[in-house]
């Protein structure tokens, strides 16, 4: 069931985004970790890029907290979190985000009011740390519940153009 794997990828955010315990990270990814997140037009780029995206997410959301879709516990594994056979060097869950905005965040003021989200996370594991992260987010959900206007919302849109096949 690349249980390994698994785990890395809910460590990751049970341990440093709902716990803060940024000082895991580099216990879980590697010096030179890629991310391609959602609301960046360009790849976040090593540890240090990827601790401020953190960062600056539990300060929007203080209270954040996220898990698994299909069990409350970030470490059950059967919910909805797939890697195949009994070693993979990849591994996909969906990530149910929740949190009250507290800070400004993606161009929107802080509003007070509760947001939850879903993403689907991809990542790839090499020598036992996430070596690439891929999120794709519905955004938009958030954006309503926050009570964003159109013109917030497709002024925080990252330009998004095709990535080279790898």
């Amino acid at each position: 069931m690349a249980f390994a794997e698994k785990a890395l990828l809910c460590s990751l955010f049970d341990q440093v985004v709902n716990a803060g315990r940024l000082d895991r990270l580099s216990e879980m990814v590697t010096e030179d970790v890629v991310a391609h997140l959602p609301d960046r037009s360009e790849p976040v780029a090593g540890i240090k890029e990827l601790d401020a995206v953190i960062t600056e997410l539990r300060a929007a959301f203080p209270d954040l907290n996220t898990y698994i879709e299909g069990g409350r516990l970030l470490h059950e594994a059967d919910g909805h979190m797939v890697g195949k056979g009994n070693a993979t060097d990849r591994v996909a869950a969906h990530i149910v985000f929740r949190g009250t905005q507290a800070g400004d965040y993606l161009g929107i003021a802080a509003t007070g009011r509760e947001a939850v989200w879903s993403e689907a996370w991809f990542a790839r594991v090499e020598g036992g740390r996430l070596v690439e992260l891929t999120a794709v987010a519905d955004r938009l959900s958030m954006y309503r519940q926050l009570g964003a206007s159109p013109d917030q919302v497709f002024a925080t849109a990252p330009e998004t153009r095709p990535r080279e096949a790898v």
